[in-house]
């Protein structure tokens, strides 16, 4: 029995695939300038939403995706350009959802296409909740009364629903393509 519970290979995978998740939302930031908002996110979840489980299945060991998103937040933030501190917990949160449902499930989701699909799909749309709050928190009261009030207090749950719903199918996106990058990486390994 090894003494540590990740091995060297396991830190070097779970911190490449970290760091080029948070290279990877770099990418997106000049894409913010001439598309829409919330645009560039169609690239980019499914992405690291495949970097993040790709280095859980590489290293096959629970809290591989916590740490991975550990790092993926740590890169984006201190690349200049990146997201603020703040946001550093949301990348942590995503990979403590996928250890918690492959927990849960007690199965690895490379294991069939559907499950595959499944996971990416549920790591994406509590993120989605926690921007909310995470904005409800940091924007004082009246203007956030302002602004629900500008887009219509009855439709501030709809827009909700669709970021959640959004996020839901392009994390469900990433899952379906991590489970043909790990099928390609594990025929290559033999």
């Amino acid at each position: 029995m090894s003494k540590y519970y990740f091995s060297t290979r396991d830190i070097v995978l779970m911190a490449v695939f970290g760091a080029l998740s948070g290279v990877f939302i770099m990418t997106t930031i000049p894409l913010k300038a001439i598309l829409p908002p919330g645009l560039p996110a169609i690239i980019f979840i499914p992405a690291s939403t495949i970097f993040m489980l790709t280095a859980r299945a590489l290293v096959g060991k629970f809290g591989a995706a916590t740490v991975t998103g550990f790092v993926f937040g740590l890169v984006a933030t201190i690349l200049p350009g990146g997201p603020p501190l703040i946001t550093l917990p949301k990348y942590i949160l995503m990979g403590v959802i996928i250890d918690l449902f492959l927990l849960l499930i007690k199965k690895e989701f490379d294991s069939s296409k559907i499950l595959s699909i499944i996971t990416g799909a549920v790591s994406y749309p509590f993120l989605a909740v926690f921007m909310y709050f995470t904005l409800v928190l940091i924007i004082p009261e009246k203007q956030l009364d302002m602004m629900v009030n500008q887009i219509g207090g009855t439709y501030i749950q709809y827009i909700i629903l669709l970021f959640l719903g959004l996020h839901t199918i392009l994390g469900a996106i990433g899952g379906f393509f991590a489970y043909y990058v790990l099928k390609r990486v594990k025929r290559n390994k033999n």
